[in-house]
């Protein structure tokens, strides 16, 4: 297959994803028929007892009462109406497990070099729609979506990162390339080709276009903290504290996992975000590219790295293509 994305059958993620979540629902309507019918059959119960009370009928006897209501009352599981967060969590679930299937079917992690620049390209064909003086990210995907390869292709854009060519390459990992966990695909392709920047776009509906993790962060209340203690907290989130490696520090621009962070001011923080104030990981300034977003009040921000040794870099291998052109579920064609 030549490197072309059309070339990718997108629609065949949307109907895998929608057999997914369709044989989910099922599974647990039927689970869930099992309560409610032991619900149904209790108010039942409850119901002839009351009509017995009241019945001046000598005659009348339970079985009269129990046809009646099962008449008047009948037992459906197609009843059966599962909570919205429920739904919302199947839907999650089955976008999961929908990208991860396509993506190793398709081999994604071995089209890292070039599927995301396409992708930019794609979204950036697309036309914004805008509410007032800002975009807005619900009218814009409703508006472009037009068929299932749509769907399917703003489905991996906006599903969980982790999700995404996720058998890259060991030596292209994801927080160091152009698909970094900061960087809004869509929104991306936007600000490339049509020259959006970040923040026009409406806060209020991001969510629509922008994978959950990273919409959560930039939607956060992030305090204001000093340098001196943004590397104090650094230091001791990168420092092992068990183990063969405890007071041994762990190298900022790969590490993951934060020590003793949610004993700090940024505890009630989304997990990039928590990576954002102190420049870890995929905010690394050896990590982070131009379409990152690294700032909860200004989204196109590049803030000065802690360090001055931590340079912006681009890594060569994934050079961005510049261009002189012109929290709830959120609502999707899904």
């Amino acid at each position: 297959m030549k490197n072309d994305i059309k070339q990718l059958p997108f629609e065949e993620l949307f109907a895998h994803y929608t057999s997914v979540l369709a044989s989910a629902k099922e599974s647990l309507v039927e689970d869930s028929a099992e309560s409610y019918q032991e619900s149904w059959e209790k108010r039942h119960r409850n119901l002839i007892q009351v009509a017995m009370a009241n019945d001046t009928d000598e005659d009348a006897c339970d079985d009269k009462w129990d046809a009646y209501y099962r008449d008047a009352y009948p037992f459906n599981p197609k009843d059966v109406v599962l909570p919205q967060k429920v739904l919302d969590n199947l839907k999650a679930d089955a976008i999961k497990t929908a990208c991860e299937y396509f993506s190793d079917k398709h081999a994604l992690g071995s089209k890292i070099d070039w599927l995301p620049y396409q992708m930019f390209a794609f979204f950036g064909a697309w036309t914004p729609i805008k509410v007032g003086e800002l975009y807005c990210a619900k009218a814009t995907l409703m508006h472009n979506v037009k068929n299932d390869y749509d769907k399917g292709i703003a489905m991996l854009a906006i599903s969980d990162r982790s999700n995404f060519f996720a058998k890259a390459l060991k030596t292209v990992r994801q927080y160091n390339s152009v698909v970094n966990p900061l960087v809004p695909i869509v929104l991306a392709g936007f600000k490339q080709h049509q020259d959006i920047p970040y923040n026009a776009w409406n806060r209020e509906t991001i969510g629509s276009l922008v994978h959950k993790a990273l919409a959560e962060s930039m939607l956060s209340e992030v305090p204001e903290l000093s340098k001196s203690e943004r590397l104090e907290m650094r230091h001791n989130a990168i420092t092992d504290i068990t183990g063969k490696r405890a007071g041994i520090m762990n190298n900022p621009s790969t590490c993951v996992k934060l020590n003793k962070i949610n004993e700090t001011a940024v505890a009630h923080l989304p997990k990039l975000a928590k990576h954002w104030v102190i420049q870890t990981w995929c905010a690394h300034p050896t990590n982070r590219t131009v379409l990152s977003v690294l700032d909860a009040k200004d989204w196109d921000a590049v803030p000065e790295p802690l360090i001055s040794t931590d340079m912006l870099a681009t890594p060569a291998a994934h050079k961005v293509i510049t261009t002189t052109t012109k929290s709830d579920y959120i609502d999707t064609p899904w």
